[in-house]
């Protein structure tokens, strides 16, 4: 016969993305307490125990991007950011992948390889978006290609984005 099942699994991925991801009720439970076990961790200042947790919720629930986003906070937050390099390259990308054009995840995710020096990855995610970056993107943005020196290619975005960070006179200061 048809064995019990408990909890079933339930499409967890969100709507277009490609595979589905699914996930049972019992993963969704475990997750949800190990992002209240990650938030305690990060709350005490214990890093390393925080990440594991924030990661562990990820390995039970891959398609929350609360969850991804919380752990890169926690990185973001931590005195080294450095130290975390791998976990946040694999989670920020996946994270872009979910939630493919969300500008808050972009500048999560800029603003975190900004702070670790991944000037590479921060021209690589503005190719792979379509629109214009603003904000704090556009900020780190401009940074990569001067440390890049793609200094060509700093000038053309230098003008392209002026109006959008001229009022921001510390991201001016900046550059």
């Amino acid at each position: 016969g048809t064995p019990f099942v408990l909890f079933p699994l339930v499409k967890a991925s969100p709507e277009g993305f490609n595979p589905p991801l699914r996930v049972s009720g019992s993963d969704l439970i475990q997750a949800w307490n190990l992002k209240r076990t990650g938030l305690r961790h990060a709350e005490a200042r214990k890093w390393d125990t925080a990440i594991f947790t924030w990661r562990m919720a990820i390995a039970n629930n891959a398609a929350d991007g609360a969850l991804i986003r919380g752990l890169l906070q926690t990185v973001a937050q931590t005195e080294e950011p450095h130290r975390y390099t791998d976990v946040t390259v694999a989670y920020s990308r996946w994270l872009l992948r979910l939630s493919r054009t969300n500008q808050s995840d972009v500048e999560l995710v800029a603003g975190l390889y900004e702070e670790i020096g991944l000037y590479d990855l921060i021209t690589r995610t503005f190719a792979e978006r379509a629109a214009e970056p603003h904000g704090r993107f556009a900020l780190a943005h401009l940074k990569a290609l001067f440390y890049q020196g793609e200094y060509q290619r700093f000038k053309q975005a230098w003008e392209q984005s002026r109006s959008t960070i001229k009022g921001d006179a510390r991201a001016v200061a900046e550059i």
